[in-house]
């Protein structure tokens, strides 16, 4: 089992979604990735930011902005400024990195071509990076399987629908622990790479860990923040070493 974070590794003086805090991830010797959300700017350029709007001045809307215009705010604190980093920029700075980048692609309505077109446009410069590309959108996933060449493509599963093991995807994400008991027993026996996404706390961590026990080596877990990250880690380990022991012992 890997263990991926969301966002990077923040501080009193590093930023979310900033090169610093991006690159503390990477630093990290037990996690295994990031995971980052991409949006489109106003003049179709792509930028890591986790909602619609930057977290600082709520006011401020990604899609209604040029990143010209989102260069101009600091995104960072007052003793590590920072600016808005496009994905391009991120990949250029990392990769030479080994470890994964996993970029959810959230709705983007009727300039959901266009938003892939650019993601692939770049993702495709880098074949040697571990990217992955996941969304929750079905016509985004069939965009990505149609333009993206060298990315890993997946499905964010919210519900228990069918609709995406149609698709015949390299992996599938689920929203959240919950949806452990129904989906890793659909897919343990497809040996299909699962994600769990929004693991809070050391009880969901555990049960999570034994849900997909059958298929540890193809499974994901990816955490909000590093403090959460902190807390699980110990008990996960403890619990991933008694699993092995009986594996071994039967």
């Amino acid at each position: 089992m890997d263990y991926i974070i969301k966002n990077g590794i923040g501080s009193k003086n590093t930023a979310l979604n900033t090169e610093k805090g991006i690159s503390l991830a990477l630093s990290n010797k037990d996690l295994s990735g990031i995971s980052l959300n991409l949006n489109m700017t106003k003049d179709h350029q792509i930028v890591i930011a986790t909602g619609d709007t930057l977290k600082k001045f709520p006011n401020i809307k990604i899609k209604d902005s040029t990143l010209r215009q989102l260069k101009n705010y600091n995104i960072g604190t007052r003793v590590n400024p920072e600016q808005i980093m496009t994905l391009e920029e991120t990949l250029h700075q990392f990769q030479n990195d080994l470890k994964s980048f996993i970029f959810t692609m959230g709705e983007h309505g009727k300039d959901n071509k266009r938003f892939v077109e650019e993601v692939t446009k770049i993702i495709n410069k880098y074949p040697n990076s571990n990217l992955y590309l996941k969304s929750s959108s079905s016509e985004i996933v069939l965009y990505l399987r149609e333009f993206a060449q060298f990315a890993k493509i997946g499905a964010i599963l919210i519900d228990t629908s069918p609709y995406f093991l149609k698709q015949q995807l390299d992996f599938y994400s689920l929203a959240g622990p919950s949806l452990c008991p129904y989906w890793s027993k659909q897919k343990s026996e497809e040996k299909t790479l699962l994600m769990v996404e929004n693991v809070m706390n050391e009880d969901e961590a555990i049960d999570t860990i034994q849900e997909t026990k059958d298929f540890l080596k193809k499974m994901y877990m990816i955490v909000n923040d590093i403090d959460i990250f902190n807390s699980i880690y110990d008990p996960c380990q403890k619990e991933l070493e008694t699993i092995e022991g009986i594996n071994k012992t039967n």
